[in-house]
């Protein structure tokens, strides 16, 4: 029976029903915050590499934060200049073919969940549509019902996600932790999800950590 809870959790918890996670760095070079790397913070980029200006001037353009700039630094912020702050993840997704990457789970939980991804109960398309670093997605695994979140992009197309949750079924009270990762500037790609689960002692499981991977690809 708790088994059978812990699944209706998992499937409560869309692969995307997160919320936004870490704010995504600033786009390198881009002094001012305005979304562009313009030719005069290229120059206070290079004043700072030469030492003959702060930091401060410029801390976006210090992009692992070491407190100073380096040439590779300062090449990354001339391609941004030259191409855009990020890259545009917007479209229409297709997951299929998910997998259990690895589980701590109870046996009787991989198999319940085994059985849902082999009827396509994970086979789902995304509608993503990206504003600056966040994007939103729309969700329709076919089932009737939609859902819409909110999730982080990076400069680098990586979008990613946490969301967490607690729910009581019969007087079982399980607390989840969830993580997803995608890089979505190339296609087709691999979307990463990590779950974390606590269990009340009237559950009857341990505590455990559920991982799946699944295909994303993007529709012309």
């Amino acid at each position: 029976m708790f088994a059978r809870a812990l699944l209706c959790s998992i499937m409560l918890t869309t692969l995307l029903d997160a919320g936004a996670g870490t704010a995504a760095a600033a786009c390198v070079g881009d002094c001012n915050g305005d979304g562009e790397v313009a030719v005069n913070e290229l120059v206070a980029m290079v004043n700072i590499a030469l030492e003959t200006a702060p930091t401060s001037q410029c801390r976006a353009g210090d992009a692992n934060s070491d407190g100073a700039i380096t040439v590779a630094e300062i090449v990354t912020a001339v391609s941004r200049a030259l191409n855009g702050c990020s890259v545009n993840v917007s479209g229409t997704w297709v997951q299929s073919d998910v997998t259990i990457e690895s589980s701590s789970c109870a046996p009787d939980v991989n198999d319940m969940l085994q059985d849902e991804i082999d009827a396509g109960g994970f086979d789902c398309i995304y509608t993503v549509t990206q504003n600056g670093h966040r994007v939103t997605a729309r969700e329709d695994c076919g089932d009737g019902e939609i859902a819409t979140a909110t999730a982080t992009v990076d400069d680098q197309g990586v979008i990613t996600a946490t969301s967490t949750d607690k729910e009581t079924i019969d007087g079982c009270t399980i607390s989840s932790n969830m993580a997803f990762a995608v890089d979505a500037s190339v296609s087709p790609t691999t979307l990463h999800v990590t779950y974390d689960f606590r269990f009340s002692s009237k559950c009857g499981l341990a505590n455990c950590r559920l991982m799946l991977r699944a295909p994303w690809t993007r529709m012309p």
